[in-house]
């Protein structure tokens, strides 16, 4: 509670309000503080609750059991904003005739033998019948063989160019498509197709989902840097969690009006937010000395002993790898590196540097989140993640209920309003 708030109350006289608008001003300013303790005091009743459960496993007993409540809570609340960012549309049904494609026309006579003397045809009626084939199709190729004793050499028949190994590309590629975009488990998928006979191992099935895998990352690669370019530097980005091989990583989604880009790393540095922009180099980010690093180094408020050392080292538009900076600064800094909070700072100045000079991103759509700061020109704060905080109130009078759903209304629909703007002038 403000102190400032408080004291106003403390000295209000009911003998002293003389007028209808001193003495709403006045319950607004009750309603405020009201609210206030009763947030607290619930805060409160949950911290003493779960020290006297601690208090209670730590006398061999058990803590008060947790119960479900009917409805959200302030906990478990949905902080989505998926409702309030989509214009509601209202659902036409549409014929779905013109759209289908046909791939066999089957005419459907009548028995002639039936119709009266006077039956005139009329036309015919299209009707359509939607099915899929999926069934085996195994081919054997007999390659002949002849053997010259004179030669001491065998011919072998050539193999049609349809072949592309024991399993066809087809299948390789449906394959991927049910395992990756589908996601059926790789137990599953070779149970359907041991239903249909195919016979494939789990070792060939991960040979095929891994087969090419650097020509993806390559095709990835391609697209963030078509698609940053494209969208003028502009990108949008959040991360979120993901396990991998049973460890805690990170995903990193980066997108722009034409595309989308994932990226799960092990951490969500400003360091690992620089290697997603960067297509995970394969060799490591690279570390740049030049104007931009001594600036930021500046900004970290790094120590003039240590910028001393580091100038000492590294000549000026020097460009080193991620490891060879760091094995240096190792070796000849040492106290540079032990102190570990300076030095990733210093790791950070060097490596968005190295960035800056590649000049691909202009501005960033991110949440507030560190890491985030300095890698673009211009930052600008997500309106989704904004509108979590007044999700996340939880008013306890219908007063600032309502105030709270006429402000969230009109925050929605300025945000749609623009939203739309920004589309149209695209």
């Amino acid at each position: 509670m403000k102190l400032q708030q408080a004291d106003t109350l403390f000295k209000i006289d009911p003998d002293k309000i003389t007028n209808l608008e001193e003495a709403r001003l006045m319950l607004k300013q009750i309603l405020n503080m009201l609210e206030t303790v009763m947030k607290e005091n619930r805060e409160q009743k949950q911290r003493m609750q779960e020290l006297r459960d601690e208090n209670n496993r730590l006398k061999g007993e058990k803590g008060k059991p947790t119960i479900k409540p009917n409805t959200d809570t302030d906990k478990n609340k949905n902080l989505s904003s998926d409702k309030e960012t989509k214009e509601p549309k209202t659902w036409q049904k549409r014929g779905k005739k013109g759209i289908i494609k046909i791939n066999r026309t089957v005419k459907c006579p009548v028995d002639k033998s039936v119709l009266p003397a006077d039956a005139e045809f009329k036309g015919t009626e299209k009707v359509i019948g939607q099915n899929i084939i999926f069934k085996r199709e195994n081919t054997e190729y007999l390659v002949e063989l002849f053997y010259s004793p004179s030669e001491k050499k065998t011919y072998r028949g050539q193999l049609p160019d349809e072949y592309h190994g024991y399993f066809s590309k087809d299948l390789k590629a449906f394959t991927t498509l049910a395992y990756y975009t589908l996601d059926i488990l790789r137990n599953k998928l070779l149970a359907l197709y041991s239903s249909i006979g195919i016979e494939m191992s789990n070792g060939s099935l991960n040979n095929i989902l891994q087969e090419n895998s650097q020509r993806w990352i390559d095709e990835k690669n391609d697209i963030l840097k078509a698609g940053l370019l494209g969208n003028g530097g502009i990108a949008q980005t959040d991360v979120t969690g993901a396990r991998v091989k049973g460890a805690n990583h990170y995903s990193h989604i980066i997108c722009g009006n034409n595309f989308t880009v994932y990226s799960t790393l092990p951490g969500k540095s400003r360091l690992d937010v620089l290697a997603a922009f960067q297509g995970e180099p394969a060799n490591g980010l690279s570390y740049q000395y030049n104007s931009h690093t001594l600036r930021l180094l500046e900004h970290f408020k790094i120590s003039r002993n240590d910028k001393y050392a580091l100038s000492e080292i590294y000549k000026d538009e020097q460009i080193v790898s991620e490891t060879e900076f760091i094995n240096t600064i190792k070796e000849r800094v040492p106290t540079l590196y032990n102190k570990k909070n300076i030095f990733r700072r210093v790791c950070d100045s060097f490596a968005l540097a190295y960035f800056y000079e590649l000049g691909i991103l202009k501005i960033l759509v991110s949440d507030d989140a560190k890491e985030y700061e300095l890698i673009a020109v211009i930052r600008m704060l997500c309106w989704i993640h904004d509108g979590r905080h007044y999700k996340k109130l939880s008013p306890n009078f219908d007063y600032h209920r309502q105030l709270l759903n006429d402000f969230t209304e009109k925050y929605w629909k300025y945000y749609l309003k623009s939203f739309k703007q920004i589309f149209t002038l695209q």
